[in-house]
Parts: C-alpha cells; sequence; structure tokens
C-alpha cells in the first residue's frame, strides 16, 4: 500500500504546489497591471496639475506685461525715484500681486539689472541667475520661467517668472524686468508630493 500511496502523494503535491505557483503569477500579474494602471493615472494627473501652475504663473505674469499703466508708472519710477507718490503708487501694483498670489518677493530691475524696487522691502539684491536671464528676455520680449536655481544669498531654491516692462505693445522696447521670485516650498512641493490615494508609500 505505501508504494502506492507515496506516488499518489507525490503527484498530489506536486500539482498542489504547480496549481498555486500558478495562481499567485496570475494574481502578481494582476496586481501589477493594476499598480501601473494606478501610477500612470497618477503621472498624469500630476502633470496636468504642474501645466496648470505653469500657466497660472504666465497669468499672474499678464497683469504686468504689456499693461500700459502699469509701465507707464516704472517709466516715470526710473526718472524720479525719490517721488514718494509714485513709487507707494508702484508698491500697491506689485504688493497685490506678490500677496494675493504668494510670491515669495518680486523685484523691479531696470534693463541693466540694477535693483529698484521689491516687495517685501529688503536690501537684498537680485539673484545673479535672475541678472544672466536679462537680456534673453528684453531679446525675447516674452514672458520667461526661470527654472529651479539656487539663491547666492541664502542658498534656497527658487524659481522665477521674468516679465518684461515694455512701453506700449512694442515688445523690443523694454524699460525694466519684474522678477516674480516664487518659493517652491509653499506651494509647488506639497503639490507635487501630495498621493490623491491612500498608499503604503
Amino acid at each position: 500500500t505505501s508504494y502506492i500511496l507515496f506516488p499518489a502523494f507525490i503527484v498530489l503535491a506536486f500539482g498542489i504546489i504547480s496549481i498555486g505557483y500558478l495562481y499567485y503569477r496570475i494574481q502578481e500579474k494582476n496586481y501589477k497591471l493594476e499598480v501601473e494602471r494606478s501610477l500612470s493615472a497618477i503621472t498624469t494627473l500630476k502633470m496636468n496639475e504642474l501645466v496648470h501652475w505653469k500657466s497660472e504663473r504666465l497669468g499672474d505674469a499678464s497683469v504686468f506685461y504689456k499693461n500700459d499703466v502699469f509701465s507707464d508708472l516704472v517709466q516715470r519710477f526710473f526718472k524720479a525715484p525719490e517721488d514718494r507718490i509714485i513709487r507707494d503708487n508702484l508698491r500697491v501694483w506689485i504688493s497685490r500681486v506678490q500677496e494675493n498670489y504668494h510670491y515669495d518677493r518680486i523685484i523691479l530691475m531696470d534693463v541693466h539689472g540694477l535693483y529698484r524696487l521689491s516687495v517685501p522691502e529688503t536690501p537684498e539684491p537680485p539673484d545673479s541667475v535672475l541678472k544672466e536671464r536679462i537680456s534673453e528676455v528684453i531679446q525675447s520680449g516674452q514672458v520667461t520661467l526661470v527654472d529651479f536655481y539656487r539663491s547666492c544669498q541664502d542658498r534656497r531654491v527658487f524659481l522665477a517668472t521674468l516679465v518684461p516692462v515694455v512701453i506700449g505693445q512694442n515688445e523690443n522696447h523694454a524699460i525694466g524686468i519684474l522678477a516674480l521670485r516664487i518659493d517652491p516650498e509653499k506651494y509647488l512641493y506639497p503639490l507635487i508630493e501630495h498621493w490623491p490615494s491612500p498608499s503604503m508609500t
């Protein structure tokens, strides 16, 4: 009897192990496909969020770009920087965008990169990375997004939107540059890190 039962046990055990292994492989494949679909959906979501975020930053810049009233105010300020009324009016313009759209700092420079005004008001000069991009912005006459860079002063990481201050609708007649500095710690990093579904990771 043992000669009969032992081979039968071996065959049965092998069959159970084989079926279990096949079931495991099928489950593993299905789980992997489900995770891949989930990651793909989240990737698309994050990509759309970042595109929307960038579009909003460019939209903020449009408040100043080719704005005759703002450009005229800047031109008058450059000619008479000691005029407190002009300076205060200019600060009101810039402060509204800086506060409402949570920019770390907004800096007004002339076409040579010289610091003229900032909100909030600090003696800290503009970052050298921003100054290096001025000629490019003036030549293009377009709003430019500056990718991640490290500040020379405190080594913090920022992004920025550079807006040419132009007279009239002439893109080639820039009188200054407005730098809208972005602290990614405040919104961008949390946006990227936020996971839309429960996850062990």
